[in-house]
């Protein structure tokens, strides 16, 4: 199970910390996971908090803005790469996290997109995005928002 949804799950719940939101998922396992996988499950768990270097006693709304800005600078450098940056480096960042406050945006899946789908997001927040109000304007929806 990856870090991220074990914090959303906590919060869901009203846990406080990343500590909580991990013993949570351990103790309902059974519950969540197919008895085969609950082993590879918790295993990821484990190894991406490892990786997160975050305390268990950071509030699970802090580790979650750590992780979200994580994966939003692993895009950046990847739309870096593909030279589909249109101005600044920073200004994709910050259009990242205004379009995630709004539409909350499914950040690992977009990493992990193929190029055409993760160029069509990309291209599409930096021409869409009104950068005075902070918001897409109503002639793009990205395919990665967790809005269906």
């Amino acid at each position: 199970m990856k870090l991220l949804t074990a914090l959303e799950l906590g919060k869901t719940c009203g846990l406080h910390t990343v500590r909580d939101s991990i013993l949570n998922i351990e103790f309902k396992a059974m519950n969540i996971f197919d008895y085969v996988s609950i082993n590879k499950e918790l295993e990821e768990l484990h190894g991406e908090f490892k990786a997160s270097k975050l305390s268990g006693d950071t509030t699970i709304e802090i580790a979650i803005k750590k992780l979200e800005l994580a994966t939003i600078l692993a895009i950046a450098q990847r739309a870096q790469k593909m030279n589909i940056i249109r101005g600044t480096k920073l200004t994709l960042i910050m259009d990242l996290e205004n379009v995630n406050k709004t539409f909350g945006l499914r950040l690992e899946d977009l990493l992990r997109a193929n190029d055409l789908n993760f160029a069509h997001d990309i291209c599409g927040i930096q021409e869409n995005m009104d950068r005075k109000n902070k918001k897409l304007n109503d002639k793009f929806l990205p395919r990665f928002t967790k809005i269906q």
